[in-house]
């Protein structure tokens, strides 16, 4: 299988206890040598009503990979097969539904990263300023704590 940039990926293989990687969804990205095994499956879609970027987003859901561990074959190495796939059933809006299904989604992807960045870095800066609390480089006393604005009050 010849992989190009842009295509749709699914793991057919895992070997975690919960099958959680099992029917995962990726795109091939552009500049990359992407090595893999046979258990890595290429989705060709039959026609042009579904888009990928959708079908990316069915892959993602609860419910394929409830339907990917209910399906699976295996005990210790949990298999999937391109015909297991292909039996999932799932709603398919119009074109027009899909594009608007993945902006919405891509746009609640783009806040959940911002708010996931702000999170992150709140944490590092409370382990700096415990540290220098607790090491005695800053004092409490030192330490302006009044909020900014009426927003900021916890």
């Amino acid at each position: 299988i010849v992989f190009s940039p842009g295509d749709l990926v699914v793991v057919m293989t895992d070997l975690t206890p919960t099958a959680k990687l099992l029917g995962g969804p990726a795109f091939i990205p552009d500049g990359r040598v992407i090595l893999h095994n046979q258990r890595i499956g290429k989705v060709a879609l039959a026609n042009d009503r579904t888009s990928p970027d959708y079908l990316y987003r069915v892959f993602l859901s609860q419910a394929f990979k409830r339907y990917m561990r209910q399906t699976a074959t295996g005990s210790t190495v949990r298999h999937t097969s391109p015909s297991k796939i292909k039996e999932y059933q799932f709603g398919l809006p119009t074109e027009e539904e899909q594009a608007e299904a993945i902006d919405t989604l891509g746009r609640a992807d783009a806040k959940i990263a911002v708010s996931e960045r702000k999170k992150s870095q709140l944490q590092a800066l409370f382990r700096t300023l415990l540290h220098e609390l607790m090491t005695a480089k800053t004092r409490v006393h030192d330490l302006d704590v009044r909020p900014s604005s009426p927003a900021q009050t916890v």
